[in-house]
């Protein structure tokens, strides 16, 4: 579970940071924030086509 978790987090810091999501100059929380909302749907849509 902690591996998919990782994996999953990063690929949505991955996204959001080619997508231009994410701004440097937020606050540490924001990012935070946004990292675990991107991260928990692409978990839920794993989930959804039977990957895990």
């Amino acid at each position: 579970e902690a591996m998919l978790r990782g994996r999953a987090q990063d690929k949505a810091i991955l996204n959001m940071l080619s997508d231009g999501a994410l701004d440097p100059d937020d606050d540490l929380k924001s990012i935070l924030d946004q990292v675990t909302k991107e991260t928990e749907a692409i978990l839920e849509d794993d989930r959804i086509a039977g990957l895990k």
